[in-house]
């Protein structure tokens, strides 16, 4: 089932492929393979690698593989020995517990290369949070990473709930981690001046430097890896607005002063 990869503009799109896929099958909520394509369309033609945890009926595995071609690495993960059968040569299978990290930090040795994760594996919180801690420093320059079904974050035999430790609950954490550089300096003086020309640096830990954006859709949350600079609050353009109210009032005394406008 493998091809050189689809192409926005000559092949069908992950939407359409997914919604002309007749191979295995693969539960996703409808409203998932526009935010794929959204996020991974970037990767269109690269050698990626993607590790999506979750495989049961291999449906989504076969569906990466059309779209991104023979080039690209994909792993899938899964718990249930018997989904090794589910698949032929569309992707590898790995047999381990996503919440156990010595199996985790054996996924890095195997991909030494992330560009992609998506988790869509038992869905509970401890093993939401133990995927992300070990797998989300992993992840290449320019990486996504993605968790889906986030609404069992809400759902008790998840173990979620409100007041629970949920990964809703741990991304909320994550949006204050991705403004860090802003805790300590509540003046907008601070981040005028270029970073280049500070006294010091700003205080920030890695997930802020290394975090571009955290993207929240109906039950998923979609992360872009990309290092970041100290913030800077730049000036685009030449005029002031003082400049420019100067230039109003001169223009209104000048046409308060003009004998030919009534």
């Amino acid at each position: 089932m493998t091809s050189a990869g689809s192409d926005a503009e000559d092949g069908p799109s992950l939407v359409e492929m997914f919604e002309t896929h007749a191979g295995n099958k693969s539960d996703k909520w409808s409203h998932y393979p526009e935010i794929y394509e959204r996020h991974l369309a970037k990767f269109l033609g690269e050698p990626v690698n993607l590790l999506e945890i979750g495989v049961f009926n291999g449906g989504s595995l076969q569906i990466w593989r059309n779209y991104f071609g023979a080039d690209a690495k994909i792993v899938g993960v899964d718990i249930d020995p018997t989904t090794t059968l589910m698949i032929e040569d569309e992707a590898e299978i790995v047999i381990g517990d996503q919440a156990d990290t010595a199996f985790l930090e054996s996924l890095k040795t195997r991909m030494p290369r992330l560009d992609v994760v998506i988790d869509d594996g038992g869905h509970k919180a401890h093993q939401q949070i133990a995927t992300f801690e070990a797998l989300y420093p992993h992840l290449a320059e320019g990486g996504v990473y993605i968790v889906e079904d986030l609404h069992t974050s809400y759902w008790p035999h998840f173990g979620g709930g409100f007041g629970r430790e949920s990964f809703i609950e741990r991304s909320k954490r994550l949006i204050d981690l991705l403004h860090e550089w802003y805790w300590y300096n509540p003046s907008f003086n601070t981040y005028i001046v270029p970073p280049a020309e500070r006294p010091q640096a700003m205080p920030a830990g890695d997930f802020a430097k290394s975090t571009f954006g955290l993207h929240f859709y109906d039950s998923m949350l979609v992360i872009e890896k990309r290092t970041q600079t100290e913030p800077w609050l730049r000036l685009y353009g030449q005029v002031s607005r003082d400049e420019v109210l100067k230039k109003r009032a001169q223009r209104a005394l000048d046409e308060d002063n003009d004998p030919d406008i009534p």
